[in-house]
């Protein structure tokens, strides 16, 4: 069977898809393409009609590559039939969960750190004020004992050796000095107000100074200047002063190593 060119008008045989003479197709159908179209969620692929531009079904769940792939293809294949004056939808955002989870884990390290921070500097200043509460409550009851046990051993010894709790000594001149302002009996409370740590050349001048007066040997750990307020509460007064001390750790525990009452 024999049929004419729609282009030429040459003779061409049934079965030709081309003309032989100009080389364009016979077929008016044969110069539509096929199109196939991949989309997240599709279970296979059909071949479409005129009908039905773009055909699809629903899929098993898509690797993340497929489904940029597929979104790729949807759009080449959109841009490839659509009108001049369509507008084509933005492109979905990235989702750059790595990057989010990596930042979450940061986040939680930083915040996890800090709250340590401030637990740990909590306990040191509970921690370094005992020794400071101990000495007032030495002087509030009229026995160094507890002031004994919140010096350093060392210097404990010394001041013991130099008569420091002696009936006539030091400690008990400022007993009296305090009980003849305030009265016979009074309540001395120290409030802590703030802490700074002793580093460097300065714990080491310090220690040497301490070293010097008192002829002893301190290793401390840590080393603190720590600024208080005493409230006095008797039957004549109801004061406060304010007061600083040194702090030492040493030997696994803190110990008061200098204070003027």
């Amino acid at each position: 069977m024999s049929t004419s060119c729609p282009h030429c008008g040459a003779a061409t045989d049934g079965g030709n898809r081309f003309c032989p003479a100009c080389g364009r197709p016979v077929s008016a159908a044969q110069e539509a393409p096929t199109v196939f179209v991949l989309k997240p969620g599709t279970a296979r692929l059909e071949e479409t009609d005129e009908s039905t531009p773009f055909q699809t079904v629903s899929l098993p769940a898509l690797s993340r590559r497929e489904k940029r792939i597929a979104r790729k293809l949807q759009h080449m294949v959109s841009e490839e039939g659509a009108p001049e004056d369509y507008v084509y939808p933005p492109a979905p955002p990235k989702q750059h969960w790595k990057a989010r989870m990596i930042s979450l884990l940061i986040a939680a390290v930083l915040l996890s750190a800090l709250v340590s921070a401030l637990f740990v500097r909590q306990a040191v200043e509970q921690s370094a004020f005992t020794p400071i509460e101990a000495a007032y409550e030495s002087l509030s009851h009229g026995s160094p004992a507890a002031l004994q046990a919140a010096l350093y051993p060392e210097l404990c010894r010394v001041l013991e050796d130099l008569g420091y709790f002696r009936s006539d000594g030091i400690w008990s001149v400022q007993l009296r000095d305090w009980q003849a302002v305030y009265g016979a009996s009074f309540a001395a409370e120290p409030t802590f107000r703030r802490m700074r740590w002793i580093r460097g050349s300065a714990k080491e001048d310090y220690l040497h100074s301490l070293g010097s007066e008192y002829l002893l040997s301190a290793r401390a750990a840590i080393l603190l200047q720590v600024d208080y307020t005493v409230h006095i509460t008797a039957e004549n007064a109801d004061a406060s002063v304010r007061k600083s001390a040194y702090i030492a750790y040493c030997a696994g525990n803190w110990y008061l190593m200098q204070e003027t009452f």
